[in-house]
């Protein structure tokens, strides 16, 4: 009986290897982060991939919830981690960036003792296209993009083509790294497909919120030029708390407001994480007191017209020009899942390069960024899933194996 039990387990191992069967607990396969083709003490290589992604709130560097971009199979510091990488900024437009001030009904509001509050950003559509928010670009690993809004406040989802960045928009607001690499996508017919594209615009994967609540109050507007009412989370942020702080006198603590750097140091009174998130959450608790109903903070209604405009299909904003969202047949949506050493093969293309001629940014699972560990260095991931788990040394005798398995095995059981 115990060798019928160690040939079954053997023979659910090997159809394990490739994918044809599902591991039982006591079989596990290796899920690693190593190059593609490449195996470590007989694990398997599993091939990672990217999509980018554009964000505008506390998933940007520095901010609390800028670990939920990074994919994380085996929690925060167990192996397997892949970090998403920023690529640049890209202004997006017929966007506003407001802050969505909360009351004590709603899940996300924070007001326990020793608990402090925390913005709560929505990038909201509002048709105008002098309306524009710089969005950050990420690769993030395709497995993890999905639950990129996983805790994130409500109204909230990703777009494929709402938002259109705006290659033609200055330097600074759409960086160059991002124009490149999205005219070398748009002019790889394979990536693209469409021959003739747009130069002008093209749509990344975008968080956008999906409704404008009475409860959402603008956000500090960085400048307005020719190139639009321009906000940016980090720096709207920081304008904001600043007026909210000053709007009755200079503030005894905070007169410069928070400053744009989640990390402090940038204004006075201000010099740590710590006390950028201190003056945070008294911003916050003057912004509910301000925008009370009748003097109750249990009760918040900032814009309460807004609503009303939806429910009465009324224009809620006065447009110069109108946005356009939504592609055309000729503008590129540049959400395809990429594997890494494509994404640093389009970075070269596009000469988006550091000084050795390589790629820029180096990503998890290519080989510029993940020489093969020697074997003491290799810590493999457990998993039962078995998808895509082929090794090569096994592929062409697998068959046969099984094929021997199964006759001793039922001339055993005979």
């Amino acid at each position: 009986m115990q060798i019928i039990l160690k040939l079954s387990l053997l023979f659910w191992s090997l159809m394990c290897v490739d994918g044809q069967g599902q591991c039982p607990p006591e079989a596990p396969v290796y899920d690693s982060v190593c190059c593609p083709g490449q195996t470590n003490q007989g694990a398997v290589c599993r091939e990672i991939s990217y999509v980018l992604l554009a964000v505008s709130g506390t998933l940007e560097e520095g901010f609390e919830l800028r670990k939920n971009m990074d994919y994380r199979p085996n929690g925060d510091d167990g192996p397997g981690r892949v970090n998403a990488t920023f690529l640049g900024k890209a202004l997006v437009r017929g966007y506003k960036s407001f802050l969505d001030i909360k009351n004590p009904t709603w899940r996300e509001y924070k007001d326990d003792e020793g608990v402090l509050k925390t913005v709560n950003p929505a990038l909201y559509p509002t048709g105008c296209d002098e309306h524009a928010n710089r969005y950050a670009i990420y690769a993030v690993d395709s497995r993890q993009a999905i639950n990129a809004l996983a805790g994130e406040p409500r109204f909230l989802s990703i777009a494929p083509d709402m938002g259109l960045a705006d290659l033609t928009a200055a330097d600074d607001l759409t960086y160059p790294d991002i124009k490149n690499l999205a005219k070398a996508y748009s002019a790889n017919m394979e990536l693209s497909g469409i021959e003739s594209p747009d130069s002008d615009r093209i749509a990344f994967l975008t968080v956008t919120s999906t409704w404008l609540k009475s409860t959402f109050i603008p956000n500090g507007v960085i400048r307005t030029d020719s190139d639009g009412i321009i906000t940016d989370y980090p720096e709207s942020t920081g304008i904001w708390s600043t007026s909210i702080l000053n709007l009755n006198g200079d503030h005894p603590y905070y007169p410069e407001g928070c400053g744009s750097d989640p990390n402090g140091g940038q204004v006075g009174n201000v010099t740590s994480a710590a006390d950028y998130s201190l003056c945070i959450d008294t911003a916050i608790r003057l912004q509910e007191a301000e925008y009370s109903i009748d003097g109750d903070v249990d009760q918040v209604g900032a814009l309460q017209s807004s609503e009303v405009c939806f429910a009465d299909n009324k224009t809620c904003f006065t447009c110069d020009t109108l946005a356009r969202y939504g592609t055309s047949k000729t503008t590129v949506r540049f959400n395809k899942v990429l594997s890494a050493c494509e994404l640093e093969e389009l970075q070269v293309a596009a000469d988006v390069v550091d000084a050795d001629g390589g790629p820029k940014f180096t990503l998890q699972g290519c080989s510029k960024a993940f020489p093969e560990l020697p074997p003491k260095e290799f810590t493999p991931t457990y998993t039962n899933d078995c998808a895509s788990s082929a090794t090569s040394f096994l592929s062409s005798t697998k068959s046969i194996i099984v094929l021997i398995l199964s006759v001793i095995l039922i001339t055993l059981v005979i």
